[in-house]
């Protein structure tokens, strides 16, 4: 496995398929983060770990015996309806900030989990 030095945010992905690796690779790298394999954690070394699974990208915490994953979804529920129905421009913050062809940087300061953003 690569280490590049972080160990207090490591990425790690399902172990049995090879391109959730490959991805979980390209991340830690991009992210400049550590990547582990499965065997390698534990809560005496990392206190959350990034996992790389079929079903998106959790956060977990290690050291509390009973946390839950934590997972932001776009592609259900309100923000998969606002994608499936409205246009880009008729969105309320597209109108707000005068959004035309030119691409535009904002950013989402909000304490959310980027729904505002998206």
């Amino acid at each position: 496995m690569q280490d590049t030095g972080n160990t207090i945010l490591p990425v790690v992905a399902d172990s049995a398929d090879e391109h959730f690796h490959r991805l979980a690779e390209s991340l830690a790298r991009e992210l400049h983060l550590a990547l582990v394999g499965p065997a390698e954690l534990c809560p005496q070394r990392y206190d959350l770990v990034l996992h790389l699974a079929k079903h998106g990208l959790e956060l977990h915490e290690l050291r509390r015996k009973r946390s839950r994953p934590f997972r932001v979804d776009f592609s259900g529920g309100a923000t998969a309806y606002r994608l499936r129905t409205a246009g880009v421009g008729r969105q309320l913050i597209a109108r707000a900030v005068g959004l035309r062809a030119k691409p535009l940087t904002i950013v989402d300061a909000t304490a959310g989990f980027g729904r505002d953003a998206f």
